[in-house]
């Protein structure tokens, strides 16, 4: 049976709120700016984290399962423009990522699948056997 009991507790920089099995955790910088924020599930990383730089802008946005990259992780240069983009699966990067110059044009294209490397001017891809 949950419980419908909340509490808040600070250790060690983190402030956590539980309740019903997931816990919101922030991370400060030792300056006192948010370092990250977050939900854990049984001590591990779950659901949208978001990850800042000191200035306070986003330095990404990252998902998990279970503790595992999952889903869309998002980087961004301290100018918060995009830096990459990235697409996981239970802790295994998918098929394809993207990343950016600080202008937000395209730095590089990489499709990712089982095989040998294979370059292509700014593509590399994986060709499978």
């Amino acid at each position: 049976m949950k419980s419908s009991m909340k509490y808040l507790a600070v250790v060690f920089g983190m402030t956590i709120k539980a309740g019903w099995g997931q816990a919101l955790v922030k991370e400060y910088y030792q300056s006192g700016e948010l370092k990250c924020a977050g939900k854990m599930a049984d001590g591990k990383k779950d659901g949208s984290w978001t990850f800042y730089y000191p200035s306070g802008k986003i330095n990404s946005i990252e998902n998990y399962n279970e503790g595992k990259f999952t889903g869309e992780v998002t980087y961004f240069y301290p100018s918060e423009t995009k830096q990459g983009r990235e697409q996981w699966n239970e802790g295994m990067m998918k098929i394809l990522r993207w990343y950016f110059h600080p202008n937000e044009s395209l730095k590089a294209k990489e499709y990712m699948c089982v095989g040998n490397m294979q370059e292509r001017g700014n593509i590399f891809m994986k060709m499978e056997n």
